[in-house]
């Protein structure tokens, strides 16, 4: 019996900041297991700015983690607590950011990286990435 694959999905509100580029994300990301976390990070800026999209991005299941400030911080942290989680084969990604990198560059020891995107990713996140998937 084929063993069921697991994915997480985190994403950045930075660069996805409305309920269609987030539904593109999780449905490409659903090409390669099933989703058993999807999280998108953003400052508490722009909760206050952006109420109904993000509202209307977690109606599709995505939970919002609201950040004072230290938005990458927390979006590395869970990056490398699901690294460790047994369960999950893929981490998919929709970031642009350098700042991750260390944090990409470890849990790439552990699982295998996808990268989602509505925009241009850094270079440097092709030597993580197993795949770099442009929506």
């Amino acid at each position: 019996m084929e063993q069921e694959v697991f994915l997480t999905v985190l994403m950045d509100f930075d660069i996805v900041h409305d309920v269609l580029t987030a539904k593109m994300i999780l449905d490409k990301a659903a090409n390669y297991g099933k989703i058993i976390k999807a999280r998108i990070y953003l400052e508490q800026s722009d909760i206050d700015e952006h109420r109904e999209s993000v509202r209307e991005i977690s109606k599709l299941g995505i939970e919002p983690v609201v950040t004072t400030l230290a938005k990458d911080v927390r979006f590395a942290i869970d990056l490398l607590e699901d690294a460790y989680n047994e369960k999950i084969t893929y981490i998919v990604i929709a970031h642009n950011r350098e700042s991750i990198l260390p944090a990409l560059l470890y849990a790439k020891t552990l699982k295998k990286i996808i990268v989602i995107s509505p925009i241009k990713v850094p270079k440097s996140f092709e030597a993580v990435a197993e795949e770099i998937i442009t929506v």
